[in-house]
């Protein structure tokens, strides 16, 4: 075994360590993450193998982090920013070592799935555990909350439902598909205790996110009707039993979610985002500078001094004005042209991508993140930013001709 073939052995242990640290460390998962890219550029530097920096993708990514490097120098904080700017190149570096280096034969594919699997039925249990018990397997408590108590999982906030509906979709389309009772019942058991659990955690981005993701597999999958109908009632006859018997979770889920989206210039969202739009249209194309929305938000010029704690925030809440406000009209279009390339494929090969339950998996988790109504954390922290570079660094690569000749 050479010291190549050892290096990239141990960089896909790290992979597959990345999914199962998730639900436990994001300081875990993203030093997995960190390793992976370097590991990759060891091995791209001496073997010489730098034909992935041909792919358009990465070459917008690169010149998309000189440029966020280069702002970062020009802010109020430039320490704390140019260290978000700098250590950013990570992600982009990551998710095209999965692609064009570790994710090169379908056995590898699989298990990075068993992987994934296993972090999702972990979260599934504990949460559920934290539901019924009181407590999690780590001994942490809910939330308290009115209406019904916030669940956290494993996690030390309310964050449990989103980390789920951002991992969970490619392991359950996999496994619906496969042949086998065993593998339908898994499959059934991730799709129906996925929704009930994010259900019952009280967030509400994240059970819309899963209804659209419901909603897309019901119509891209290619599985039976039957099949997908069965599951739909299943999972809407655990959700009933649930506000059954804690009817607050229909008040927070339904009504409250409700509220928001009638009122939703009054509300707490609705006046994070208008300031991050007061702040963009005065920085309009190079932005104030990554980590620097929380540092101009409470001035005067973008609303009402005595109504900071509502309007502001360490983050715009939203994915695309975040861009828009910290990195300008340059940096949102060069994110938006990364996600292009990403996509591109798919008018071409939607009909052969749509037959692999992997392919519509990630395809629907790349669709749910980039939703451009969705109330977000900040796109640049690691515990958001590692699941988003999981899934497509894995996109990536089953677009890859490797990948479609192992599944032929």
């Amino acid at each position: 075994m050479t010291w190549n073939t050892r290096l990239e052995t141990l960089a896909f242990w790290l992979l597959l360590l990345v999914p199962l640290t998730a639900p436990v460390s994001r300081f875990a998962s993203d030093v997995c993450l960190i390793f992976v890219a370097i590991f990759f550029l060891i091995h791209s530097i001496f073997t010489r193998d730098l034909a992935w920096l041909r792919h358009r993708w990465v070459q917008i990514a690169l010149a998309l982090w000189a440029y966020l490097v280069v702002r970062a120098v020009f802010t109020e904080e430039m320490v704390e920013s140019v260290g978000r700017a700098a250590s950013w190149l990570r992600f982009p570096i990551f998710a095209a070592a999965m692609a064009y280096w570790l994710l090169r034969d379908e056995r590898r594919h699989r298990t990075l799935l068993y992987s994934l699997s296993i972090a999702l039925g972990f979260m599934i249990l504990d949460t559920f555990m934290q539901y019924l018990l009181g407590f999690d397997i780590l001994g942490r408590a809910p939330i308290p909350n009115e209406g019904s108590p916030r669940l956290t999982g494993p996690f030390t906030s309310p964050r449990v439902g989103i980390m789920i509906i951002w991992l969970a979709v490619p392991a359950m389309a996999w496994w619906l598909m496969q042949p086998g009772r065993k593998s339908l019942l898994l499959g059934v058991l991730f799709t129906a205790g996925s929704a009930l659990v994010i259900f019952l955690s009280g967030e509400r981005m994240a059970f819309l996110l899963t209804g659209l993701a419901f909603i897309l597999a019901f119509a891209i999958l290619p599985a039976s009707r039957i099949k997908m109908a069965g599951i739909g009632a299943l999972t809407a006859l655990l959700l009933s039993i649930a506000v059954w018997h804690n009817p607050g979770l229909m008040e927070r889920q339904g009504q409250q979610t409700s509220e928001v989206v009638g009122e939703i210039s009054g509300s707490i969202y609705g006046q994070i985002w208008q300031s991050g739009i007061e702040i963009s249209k005065e920085h309009l194309w190079i932005g104030v500078g990554l980590r620097q929305f929380r540092v101009y938000c409470p001035d005067a010029a973008y609303g009402p001094v005595n109504n900071i704690e509502m309007r502001c925030n360490l983050h715009p809440h939203n994915m695309y004005l975040e861009w828009l406000v910290e990195a300008g009209l340059i940096g949102l279009i060069g994110f938006v042209g990364i996600v292009l390339c990403w996509l591109r494929p798919i008018p071409a090969r939607f009909a052969e991508l749509r037959r692999d339950p992997l392919c519509v998996g990630l395809l629907i988790t790349l669709v749910i993140r980039l939703w451009p109504l969705a109330s977000t954390t900040s796109f640049f922290t690691s515990w958001s930013a590692v699941p988003f570079w999981l899934m497509a660094g894995w996109w990536l690569a089953v677009l890859q001709p490797s990948y479609a000749k192992g599944q032929s």
